[in-house]
């Protein structure tokens, strides 16, 4: 017997694997649809529980008399918590008969905490992993069940490092699942002297500093391009968000911080603080007349 909770991208790739495994499932706990604006990711839950036959519970809070009572009536083994934001205190915890189980996208202990993903691309980390392990009152620390581990590419951008811990995901998954079954239940102490933390990021922390370097510069578009909101800038004040960026070391250009150099069909370069050059594309104005503001400006701006 066990329950699901889960409103995001990896919720659902974890609930296939779960349902694919004929893991007993008695419920799935997810946010109402008129939520969906908590999560760049969010996905829609509801066809999997008509198609397994199962319990929905909408919930906008987990910790919530009302949700952790529905959840207590159902007595579950397991709870599977995998793409929810809120923590699960100690309360809902406990009403697991084994344990309640989490995922991370990291090699735990390292990076505990929130926005890991851009984080491990910002930090320029080589290499990361994705983690399952039995939830405890603390943050990302109990003991594992699961890891695996896997490159980052030199270019790595969100979306393809999220892809992987997918992927990692599915795989760990199917190794776990099998193990609970038979009544085994692998676990692995963390060493919290190795530990370290993440902390939560907003929209507000893509705002391009032009002062800085063409790499690092390019490293943010990577890192918090989608699903996350992006990198961005005013051009004026247009906000422009940069989804794809590549930084040229060979450049005949110089320029003032931010200022655009050349504009082309679909890029535009634009002059960085060690003078190199960040070529940005796949570029999203929030005017929906850009040409008309290019002729108004002819820099980027913090």
């Amino acid at each position: 017997m066990s329950v699901f909770i889960g409103s995001v991208e990896a919720s659902r790739i974890a609930l296939r694997t779960i349902l694919d495994c004929a893991f007993n499932l008695d419920a799935i706990v997810t946010l109402p649809p008129e939520k969906a604006s908590r999560h760049s990711d969010y996905v829609d839950l509801s066809d999997y529980a008509r198609d397994a036959g199962v319990e929905l519970i909408f919930s906008s809070q987990i910790n919530s008399k009302t949700t952790l009572s529905k959840i207590g009536d159902l007595d579950p083994d397991y709870i599977f918590i995998i793409g929810w934001s809120q923590i699960f205190k100690s309360e809902g915890l406990s009403l697991a008969k084994i344990g309640s189980i989490g995922f991370h996208p990291s090699l735990l202990p390292k990076n505990r905490g929130r926005a890991v993903i851009p984080w491990t691309i910002l930090q320029n980390i080589k290499t990361t992993g994705t983690s399952l392990f039995w939830l405890d009152p603390e943050v990302d620390s109990g003991d594992l069940l699961a890891q695996r581990e896997f490159e980052v590419d030199a270019l790595e951008t969100a979306e393809s490092l999220y892809g992987k811990h997918m992927t990692c995901l599915d795989s760990i998954l199917r190794e776990v699942l099998p193990k609970l079954k038979k009544k085994e239940y692998p676990r692995l102490a963390q060493d919290d002297k190795s530990a370290t933390y993440c902390a939560k990021r907003t929209e507000e922390d893509g705002l391009i500093d032009w002062e800085q370097n063409a790499e690092a510069i390019c490293r943010l578009v990577r890192a918090v391009s989608k699903p996350y909101p992006g990198a961005f800038s005013f051009y004026g004040s247009d906000k422009v968000i940069f989804w794809k960026a590549k930084y040229i070391t060979n450049n005949n250009y110089w320029g003032t911080p931010g200022q655009i150099q050349e504009i082309l069909e679909d890029k535009i370069l634009v002059a960085c603080g060690d003078q190199t050059l960040l070529e940005v594309s796949d570029i999203e104005w929030a005017s929906l007349d850009s040409n008309a503001v290019l002729k108004k400006h002819n820099k980027f701006k913090n």
